[in-house]
């Protein structure tokens, strides 16, 4: 079942990044003076200007405590960590969508802090959660919506093969999708 595989502590790693699960992290002494902080570092009003008001003006360990509840309870919720320094730089959101027989949509949505934009970290996550999704073999498409105007995400997608989908989203979102090849 996809839900259990989606509640492991370490969900994947690459060269760079180690992708680990919220309540892992709270878990771990060596980021508990660091996963709050983390919050208010990393959700800067660059960082957050395209995204709903409860992810705008986190500036307060209270806002962001709450913030972290909120993304627990509808979320596979995950921190982008550094592998060499263990820096939390971003968070990875996973949704489970629609099931079809031992297959499942599943939907993203990710955040990166702004001290790391342009070094191929996006690159790096995504191409990780590609290959992660192809190695549980039940995951049937990966989608996540993107500003039109944040072309530095689209190219990610782009470059991991996803797809503009005709989806209709707000009007200043796009849905980029990909599909993968299951075996029966």
């Amino acid at each position: 079942m996809l839900s259990k595989i989606l509640n492991q502590d370490n969900l994947f790693n690459t060269n760079r990044i180690s992708v680990l699960n919220w309540c892992y992290i709270e878990s771990k002494a060596e980021f508990k003076d660091t996963s709050i902080e983390s919050v208010l570092n990393i959700m800067t009003p660059n960082v957050t200007k395209a995204l709903p008001d409860g992810w705008q003006n986190l500036n307060t360990l209270d806002t962001a405590k709450n913030w972290i509840s909120e993304r627990k309870s509808d979320s596979n919720f995950y921190a982008i960590t550094l592998t060499d320094t263990k820096e939390i730089i971003g968070f990875i959101f996973l949704y489970i969508g629609n099931q079809k027989n031992e297959t499942y949509e599943l939907r993203l949505g990710y955040l990166l802090s702004e001290s790391i934009w342009g070094k191929g970290i996006g690159s790096e996550l995504i191409k990780g959660l590609v290959e992660w999704c192809e190695n549980t073999k039940m995951v049937e498409s990966l989608s996540g919506g993107v500003e039109r105007e944040n072309i530095g995400s689209i190219k990610v997608l782009e470059k991991n093969g996803f797809y503009k989908s005709n989806e209709e989203l707000p009007e200043n979102m796009l849905l980029y999708k990909l599909d993968f090849e299951l075996e029966n």
